[in-house]
């Protein structure tokens, strides 16, 4: 069986805008503009496209798995609309006192993903808005691109296309 190569995103600041105290209905979740465009466009050089995400609104009982279930059956639904495919989402529900594996910046929510879908994380990337992404990203074997929060991806892509070109 062929491994494959995965763009992993974090999702809040990333796919959505950044909320304060947290996304925890879909009123309250925003994709930012361009994503699905990007997005198809990284998928197009050969990556599955996997969302890894720390949920802990979950844990703090500020939201239901129901609701968060909710919110990325309508992300991925909103970006199929554009022709646009998420492979999988990841979450960890989890608070930062429980000291899960899971909970970027551990590397449990790669790990599920590297299983799944048989992917190569050092042929991989992490593209995140914070240190804990890229930290997560490094620590999984992945290569890593920070961009600001609520930022574009068209920057990423660019790194990634550049890449390819150059290693292909």
């Amino acid at each position: 069986m062929n491994m494959a190569r995965a763009v992993f995103l974090d999702r809040d600041g990333v796919i959505n805008k950044y909320r304060e105290g947290y996304v925890k209905t879909i009123d309250e979740f925003e994709i930012l503009p361009h994503v699905a465009i990007y997005l198809k466009k990284i998928r197009k050089l050969g990556f599955k496209i996997i969302v890894l995400t720390n949920q802990s609104p979950v844990n703090r009982n500020l939201m239901s798995l129901d609701d968060l279930k909710m919110i990325h059956e309508n992300l991925i639904n909103r970006l199929r609309m554009n022709k646009c495919i998420i492979d999988d989402i990841f979450y960890c529900p989890h608070t930062p006192e429980v000291k899960c594996g899971c909970r970027k910046p551990a590397i449990g929510l790669f790990r599920q993903a590297q299983y799944k879908h048989n992917i190569r994380l050092n042929d991989s990337w992490m593209i995140g808005d914070s240190d804990t992404d890229i930290e997560a990203g490094r620590r999984a074997g992945c290569m890593t691109i920070k961009i600001k929060r609520d930022g574009t991806l068209n920057e990423a892509y660019k790194v990634i296309k550049k890449y390819e070109q150059n290693h292909n």
